[in-house]
């Protein structure tokens, strides 16, 4: 069986096609660092009527370009929404992290985030906000 010239076209081209992705996803590239950090939060950060996570986290910075994910958590449920927003607390800039649950936390809370902010300078131990 021999091969066209045009089916041999169209088998060379699929197989670079296929090869071109394969050799890009294979190259290990690093990703920037963008200055994130996990921290962890527990029973001391729940809200009196346990519907809430909320700490203000000192960074030194008062940008309102904040990102904040959930790692971890020993309560997960559906509907958990996560918050970040700047914030100076007691003379300190910084950023108030805020997660809200559609069901009270039970005791024993561990939960971790991811947390940035823009122009933070270090990231302090999460202090309880009520606010």
């Amino acid at each position: 069986m021999t091969l066209s010239s045009r089916q041999a076209l169209t088998f060379l081209a699929s197989t670079l096609f296929l090869l071109i992705p394969a050799t890009s996803l294979s190259q290990s590239v690093e990703a920037p660092r963008i200055g994130s950090v996990r921290i962890l939060f527990s029973d001391d950060e729940v809200t009196k009527n346990r519907f809430a996570v909320r700490a203000f986290v000192p960074t030194g910075s008062s940008s309102d370009r904040c990102l904040a994910t959930l790692s971890d958590t020993n309560f997960a449920i559906p509907g958990m929404s996560v918050f970040c927003a700047p914030r100076e607390f007691k003379g300190q800039k910084g950023l108030l992290f805020s997660v809200f649950f559609s069901e009270p936390i039970p005791d024993g809370l561990i939960l971790s985030a991811t947390i940035y902010q823009e122009g933070a300078v270090g990231y302090g131990a999460p202090v309880f906000d009520p606010e």
